[in-house]
């Protein structure tokens, strides 16, 4: 084989497997209506976390995701990015924890996030609590609704499950934290359902569960 023929070859392979790279990476089609797949609220102090969370959902599932470093204009008012946020993404996960209770940046995207579910219904809201934090420093209107608790132990098995319901995806075959599952079509929404969990879990609660 000449060196010319062997350089073309190493050409096209490089090419097809960057295109194929191009294509895992391509996001997941946005909702109608919507920017963003999800929009993360969180305290800053709970930056590993969210980092961990965004890579879970952008380099695994494919989602576009908003976080203000990163997608606001620099200078425009935090409460206009704050409400544009809340409003175009499909859905919004807010990291509860004992640092995010103490900032006003965070009750404030929490309250516009549960003043647009109430109003339209649309089930668009988890809390995700990643410490000891206690239930009650929730608003009320968020006792009853979709909690994913990552401190108690029975649930941080599922955790990921939940959330990937919440957010209307298929759960990963090859997703440690559940075996033996099943995707529905219901109303032309993939939901799942699990019928068996690994009963393994770490018990650090300072290292994100991603």
């Amino acid at each position: 084989m000449s060196i010319g023929t062997l350089t073309g070859l190493v050409l096209v392979v490089g090419l097809l497997a960057y295109m194929l790279r191009s294509k895992r990476r391509k996001k997941a089609p946005v909702p109608s209506d919507y920017k963003y797949h999800v929009f993360i609220i969180y305290n800053n102090e709970d930056r590993l976390w969210m980092k961990k969370l965004l890579t879970f959902l952008e380099d695994k599932h494919n989602l576009k995701c908003c976080v203000h470093y990163r997608n606001w204009i620099v200078g425009r008012p935090f409460r206009d990015s704050m409400a544009e946020s809340v409003n175009n993404s499909y859905k919004i996960i807010a990291l509860f924890s004992s640092n995010s209770i103490k900032s006003n940046y965070f009750s404030y995207e929490l309250d516009l996030a549960i003043d647009r579910q109430e109003k339209s219904g649309d089930h668009s809201l988890a809390v995700i609590r990643i410490d000891g934090v206690n239930f009650k420093e929730l608003p009320s209107e968020l006792r009853n609704k979709t909690l994913i608790d990552c401190k108690d132990p029975s649930q941080r098995l599922i955790w990921k499950t939940k959330l990937l319901e919440f957010l209307d995806l298929p759960l990963d075959s090859d997703n440690n934290n559940a075996e033996d599952y099943q995707v529905n079509i219901n109303n032309g929404v993939t939901r799942t359902r699990f019928s068996r969990l690994d009963s393994t879990t770490s018990n650090d609660l300072q290292t994100p569960l991603i």
